[in-house]
Parts: C-alpha cells; structure tokens; sequence
C-alpha cells in the first residue's frame, strides 16, 4: 500500500513537472493508472511530447529509497542531488552535492544565487541593494536610498566613505587630513581657510601649473597627452581608471569645457583691506601711514594707504612683465613709473611703493583677510562665457543679506556710504583659470580699477591704477603662440608667449577695487577650453560598470539566468512580478510562510491548496468556494459539515 511519505513525493513531483514542463493554460497534466501491478501511474503533459510513468504506492517506495534504515541523512543523501525538487526542505537541486556552487550540498540557496532550473548550474548574481559587494560594487549598504553614502548603483556618492560591505558608508570631512570617499586630496589643516589654484581646493585636485604651464594631474579634469582619460576624478569602474586609464570595454571621449555648463561658477580669491576714511581702529593704537611711522605703541597701520579717496584715468608699467616665483605681480622697482602719479584730495600717489603694494595679493599679510568667494558664470554656447556686474556693481564683500565679510565683519571698517546704498568696499580679487591652446581663444575685460591679466606667466593685460571704465582685449594666434592686445591704452601686435599647441595653460586675472563706490566689472571667455573625457562603460564587456546591474557578456536571457538585455536583470524569481511562464507567485520576500510564496516561487500552503493547516484552517476542501460545507477561507460552515 503507498505510504503517506511516498503519496506525498509523489506529489511534490507531479507539482514540480506541472510548474517547469506546462509552459501555457492549456498543457495541463492529466495520469491514469498504467495498466500494471506495480502502482504505477501514467503523467502526461499536452504539448509535451510524450508521457512518464511514476511509480506510486510501494513501487514509488521501493524506488524513492536505499536505505536499510530510512533517518534523514541517508534520505537526504539519496535524494538532495538527483536534480530534482522532490522533497519540501529543498529550496534547489543542480544535481550535484558540491557547495559554494549556488545550491548547497543540503539543497539550500545561496546568497547571490538563482536556480530556476533543476539540474541544471545555478547562477551567481551581482545585485545591488543586497549587501554583498559583488563585482563592479565600489559598496553595498543592503538598500537603495539616495544620500546615505551609497547610491542606488552602488557607488559612493560624492562625500562619503564606505569601508567595507554591508557597513554603512561614513560622511568624509574635508579637512581632516584624510583622503577618503569622493576626495582626491587633503591640504588644508581643520580650521584654515581652503584656497583655490594651489593644486588641491575643496579636496579636489586641480592642474598643477608651473609659471604657467600646467602639467597633467590625473582626476583634475583636464586630460592631457600621456593620460588615455581623465574625467575629473580617481574613482575605479566608471570607464576611466585611478589612474586615468581607460578601462577594458569602457569607451572614453574627449569633451571640451573649462566651465560646469550644468552650474558654471568660477572660484575667487578675495583681499580685503581697509581703505582711507572708513577705519575704526583707535588712533592710539594705530598709526597713519600718512604722517607717522610704526611704533611700540601702534604697530599697525590704521588703513592701507593704497586705498580710497584716489582718482586716474590708468597706469601702464606698474608690474614687472612676469609674475614672481610665488605666482604673484611683481611691482616694479626701482624708478617704478607709476610711483609718481598723484590724483588724490590729500595728494598721495596712487601706488605707495612695493611695501605697500606687497599686501594686495598676499593673504598671509597682517593688511589683508581673505574670502573664497566665486561668481556665476553664463554659458552662452560655442565655448562663449560671461561674468557681467557692470551695471549691478561688483561688491563680493558686502556678503549674503547683508551679513558683511571681512574687515567690516571684524568690526575694524565701516560700510563705505555710496549714493545707492552702503557697500563693503577696497579690496582686490584674483581667480585663474585653464584652457588648452588651439588658437582663436579670445579674452575681454571692461571695468575699473586696476586689471593685470596674465597668460603662461606672461603680463598680456595692463590697465594699471585708479580709472573708471577700461576695456581691454586680447586674441591667441592659431599658429605661433603669440597674442594680438587691444585696450583702452595701447595696441600691441604678435606678443610673444611662447604657447604650444595642444598644451595647457593658465590665465591669471588680478583685479582691485581702489575707491569706495562705483564697481564695474565684466569678463567674457571664448573657446578657452580643457578636454576633459567622458567615459561610459560597455554594455556585453562582461564587466559590471557603473549603472550596470549586471554583465555576464551575453545579457541575453529572459528569464532567471545570467543577465539580461542592457544589462539589467531579467525577470527572476524574487524580483516581486510574477512571470505566468515560471512563476506560481512573487511576492518579493520569498519567505514561505502560509499563503505567501516559497523561495521557487511555488505557492506555498493556503487556504484551497486541499491540506489542511490545522494553525491556520479548520477545513480545506481544495477549492475556495463557499456552500459546500467549508468556506473561502477555510472555515467550516456550521450547516453543512
């Protein structure tokens, strides 16, 4: 007679034939007996192809079983590995009893496996969002929230730090002297100010120039000759290597920018000095740099005698034509033709000597304070930018809602009273830039005051001194590295500069603002450009890059094995959509638990299933119908049983 055990493998083989041979409503199984003395059963599948005999009663017993002594073990023995899901506590059979393959040697999954096939190899998966760093995983925080330090993708997002897999991801501090997450460098102590265009700002690498030509630094953005890319950063598995290389099966083009066109700003280094007739520091501790020299008892000045109350209409040959071995304007000396120069109420000249002038570009200088601020930049296409504060006014001091910066912050200067409304004024501003010489780059300034432009370390732009309104302009030549200038006071043809082709170069633009009120400044940039790269990786390279959720080099399956078109997973069991092809349910979780879905993504026991829960039912007649003595929900009906 068959035994409950082997009545109910018998079953779970039929149920498995039904789930992986019946591929549409109508290929339903239908068995009779075979005609025969050893409880042996026809299962026939329409569509199929043929019919199988399965043995039931004690033939099923007497074929299920080798053991002398049926214990589990030998049971699981005999049966986990036969390529079959004969037995409930198997979640998976590949036909084999080895580990680490997929599908344990107990029939179990493993993590990162799908085994939609009995007896067939199981398939390890990269999955995002599972904890596991996988292939082509930088980190893996188990979830697929943006802003926590691992992005959807599993790549660190910029300002994070994620150690290890399934650790959370720790937000960097730039500044602590620690190279971690999205940073490329750490030069600035905790606490001091982070200046621009000295190789490292904001723990970001920037070019390296070296009086002015500037050398390739991989992740600062600027691919040069030696780096097969460079698309701004050191990070691996995004198309360009740490090491600015391009990766196997990423493809890697040269894009040309030397602004963000997505938010264009450009950083700006900001002097704030004090400027005659806005002072509040007490006369009895400071001197006038006018009338008195330093003492013991006052040994600052009370202002910067270079500021305010001046007046001119522009200086040429203040500065020396090359910038001094820190990058700074050098002043001229000795017989500086500017010295001279008196356009003042108390006749002072407009440049006070080179000690005075040492403090307008010097941060460290106990005159100035300095401010990173920057200004917005607009893209005007074709490589055309522009900065334009001339009819506004250009005060980057006077702060954000009138919360001053600077000496006025400090509460050692007063607002300076101009006819539109009180303003933070003298001061003086440099920023840099970069661009790779292709010839017909073209720069324009129009503003006051002083405005020295220079091009790989080389003095192009002079309009010097206390003056309104003055433009000047210059244009590379195409072919032999010199510049054609035009400005206010002079016109000068073929300057030489010395320019490569395809190299890459600095411009250097410092400014000061010398009188309290009326600050016009307008700057505009065309085809001063960088090749940056911009890299995606391939899609069917076998590597997982970037957005990918998986590459085994094929991505063609449809369903449950390796990877799917445009490296996106395909429809597998887990995946919470049931697929009506291989699928009886999916609800995501996979847990089993009753009228939830079995990790085969099999229903699991529930009401209708024709067995009975007694936890969960007090009846179950195979249907969900009511009236028939047990109702929908597996209750039994009073009138009825």
């Amino acid at each position: 007679m068959p035994t409950l055990r082997t009545s109910l493998l018998s079953a779970q083989f039929l149920l498995w034939l039904l789930i992986t041979h019946c591929k549409s409503p109508a290929a339903l199984p239908s068995f009779e007996p075979a005609g025969n003395d050893d409880d042996t059963y026809t299962f026939s599948v329409s569509g199929a192809g043929g019919a199988l005999q399965v043995p039931s009663g004690d033939a099923a017993a007497n074929q299920s079983s080798g053991c002398a002594i049926e214990t589990p073990a030998c049971l699981a023995a005999l049966i986990c590995g036969d390529g079959l899901i004969n037995r409930t506590e198997e979640q998976c059979d590949d036909g084999n009893l080895r580990p680490g393959d997929g599908c344990s040697a107990t029939c179990e999954l493993e993590a990162d496996a799908v085994c939609p096939t009995p007896g067939r190899p199981c398939v390890r998966l990269a999955t995002c969002g599972d904890g596991q760093l996988d292939v082509g995983e930088a980190c893996d925080d188990g979830n697929f929230t943006r802003g926590d330090g691992c992005s959807p993708f599993c790549q660190p997002e910029p300002g994070w730090t994620c150690p290890e897999s399934g650790a959370e991801c720790s937000a960097t501090a730039c500044g602590d002297g620690i190279v971690a997450g999205a940073e490329q460098c750490e030069d600035t102590p905790s606490g001091e100010l982070d200046l621009p265009f000295d190789g490292c700002f904001q723990c970001q690498r920037t070019p390296s120039c070296d009086h002015g030509h500037c050398a390739a630094r991989c992740g600062d953005g600027l691919r040069q000759a030696d780096e097969g890319c460079d698309d701004g950063n050191r990070v691996a598995q995004d198309g360009c290597s740490a090491d600015c290389q391009v990766e196997p099966g990423a493809t890697c083009r040269d894009v040309q920018s030397t602004f963000d066109d997505s938010d264009p700003t450009q950083p700006v280094l900001v002097r704030d000095l004090i400027g005659r007739g806005n002072s509040l520091r007490d006369p009895l501790y400071c001197y006038d740099p006018l009338t008195e020299t330093p003492s013991a008892a006052k040994p600052e000045p009370c202002y910067h005698v270079d500021f305010n109350n001046l007046g001119g209409t522009g200086l040429e040959g203040c500065l020396e034509a090359e910038l001094g071995e820190n990058g700074q304007p050098v002043y001229v000396t000795p017989n500086n033709p500017c010295s001279g120069y008196r356009r003042a109420i108390d006749n002072r000249p407009n440049f006070n000597g080179p000690e005075a002038f040492a403090a307008w570009y010097d941060s460290s200088h106990p005159q100035t304070q300095t401010v990173v601020t920057s200004v917005p930049v607009t893209a005007k296409g074709g490589g055309y930018f522009v900065y334009d504060a001339s009819s506004g006014g250009y005060y980057p001091l006077d702060g954000p809602d009138d919360s001053p910066l600077g000496w006025v912050a400090a509460g050692e200067e007063a607002w300076a009273d101009c006819p539109d409304r009180p303003h933070n004024n003298s001061f003086t501003t440099e920023s840099r830039f970069w661009f790779e010489y292709n010839g017909g780059e073209q720069f324009s300034f129009a503003g006051d005051d002083d405005v020295w432009v220079f091009v790989n370390n080389q003095l192009v732009v002079d309009l010097g001194g206390l003056h309104g309104t003055l433009r000047g302009t210059f244009t590379l030549d195409p072919y032999d590295g010199t510049a054609d200038v035009q400005t206010t006071l002079r016109t000068t043809l073929g300057l030489p500069l010395g320019l490569q082709l395809g190299e890459v170069y600095e411009v250097a633009v410092f400014h000061a603002e010398r009188n309290q009120c009326g600050s016009a400044f307008k700057l505009t940039a065309t085809r001063f450009e960088a090749t940056a790269s911009q890299c995606l990786s391939s899609c069917g390279n076998a590597v997982v890059e970037g957005t990918e959720e998986c590459d085994d080099g094929m991505n063609s399956a449809q369903y449950g094995l390796h990877c799917g078109p445009d490296c996106r997973l395909p429809p597998h069991c887990g995946d919470g959509v049931v697929d009506g092809d291989y699928e009886q349910c999916d609800d995501g979780l996979l847990t089993g638990e009753y009228n939830g879905c079995t990790p085969l993504c099999t229903l699991a026991a529930h009401c209708g299933d024709g067995v009975l829960d007694p936890v969960h039912e007090r009846c179950d007649d195979g249907n969900q119908v009511s009236g028939d003595g047990c109702t929908a929900n597996c209750i039994q009906e009073n009138a009825l049983h």
